[in-house]
């Protein structure tokens, strides 16, 4: 009787297997510096209907129109709070050696105090959210984190975003670029990103229900005084931005998200990666604005199907412009996938 041929064959696959996975690098999680991030998962999820948010299909005068809007093919990881100005003075330090023009979209910070030629802010301001920031500075405050806050010139010009495009045309108009590049670890979020992080909850109409709440605390209901940092009514008929702005993050951590995110009702505004042709061909960055005025606006402008419509100013500076950024989560290492594969395959002609 013939010996089975099966042998050799066997232990040929399993070692050249074996020895792919082992020379496969695994793909570590970025450094979280710091920064609170949350993960939103559920991948793939569907887009708010025309019915949940009409604001977001052009419903309104003005507003942009969003095809699938809030759907995500993949987990992520958002901040949970917006960028401190301790956070952003220290990366203010790092990246002002390197930076040629005006010191403009800087945010809440102090230039030169006492005579010095660094960043400072007013003692006890530290966890309050920046504001001020320019798009563009955002973007090199990712590509910084993105290199591991390498205090080199190259390190803030790319990695997450390509700031070669930064600067304006002939006709002083900003055509860059706003797209992440591939592999980025850090990015400003986009529209889709934004509105699952703060409204899209996957047990909303019960388990295994999702859906969209009109309010990003979990609510279809607009926040009261007592949850939040929003414009209301008061001796003056509303509340100074002055002293929305002059507060901690994380002051309300029972009014959050569905994936915990806090203080989307309040703080700063916060800048958006997707871009918003405006009349004069320049490109108007997407902003949710949250302190455009009185009550009635101000209420309005968190909600689901409004709170874009506004969008931002088309140059790269902002005034009460706030950032949240977003993180990559990463994939199962190729390598774990290949162990597992060829141990199966061993198995399997081990039986037979």
């Amino acid at each position: 009787m013939p010996a089975p041929p099966t042998s050799r064959r066997r232990w040929t696959v399993a070692p050249l297997a074996l020895s792919l996975a082992l020379t496969t690098p695994s793909l570590a999680a970025p450094p979280d510096y710091g920064l609170d991030f949350v993960t939103v998962g559920d991948p793939g999820n569907r887009g708010a209907t025309a019915e949940e948010a009409p604001g977001l299909f052009g419903g309104y005068p003005g507003s942009p129109s969003f095809e699938n809007p809030g759907s995500v093919g993949y987990e992520f990881r958002i901040m949970r709070n917006e960028v401190t100005i301790s956070t952003w003075v220290d990366f203010l330090n790092a990246y002002t050696p390197y930076h040629d023009g005006p010191l403009v979209g800087f945010g809440d910070a102090y230039y030169g105090a006492g005579g010095g030629s660094t960043f400072t802010y007013t003692a006890g301001t530290g966890d309050y959210p920046a504001t001020g920031i320019g798009w563009h500075t955002a973007a090199r405050f990712c590509n910084w984190l993105h290199n591991g806050k390498v205090n080199e010139a190259w390190a803030f010009e790319t990695g997450a975003y390509d700031t070669s495009h930064f600067e304006p045309d002939e006709n002083g108009k900003y055509q860059d670029s706003n797209v992440r590049l591939p592999g980025a670890k850090y990015w400003i979020p986009s529209v889709d990103e934004y509105i699952k992080a703060a409204y899209y909850d996957p047990n909303r109409h019960g388990p295994g229900q999702p859906g969209y709440w009109q309010y990003p605390h979990m609510s279809d209901e607009p926040v009261t005084p007592e949850q939040s940092d929003v414009w209301f009514e008061g001796e003056w008929g509303v509340t100074p931005w002055i002293e929305l702005l002059g507060q901690p993050v994380g002051q309300y951590p029972d009014v959050q998200s569905p994936w915990g995110l806090l203080g989307v009702s309040g703080g700063a505004g916060e800048w958006l990666e997707d871009p918003v042709p405006s009349g004069n061909n320049s490109i108007r960055r997407s902003i949710i604005s949250q302190h455009s005025g009185g009550e009635w606006s101000a209420l309005l402008d968190d909600r689901l199907d409004y709170w874009l419509a506004g969008g931002g100013p088309s140059n790269p500076y902002g005034g009460f412009n706030g950032l949240r950024i977003a993180s990559m989560i990463p994939t199962p290492s190729t390598g774990l996938v290949l162990i597992t594969g060829a141990l199966v395959t061993t198995t399997r002609r081990r039986t037979r």
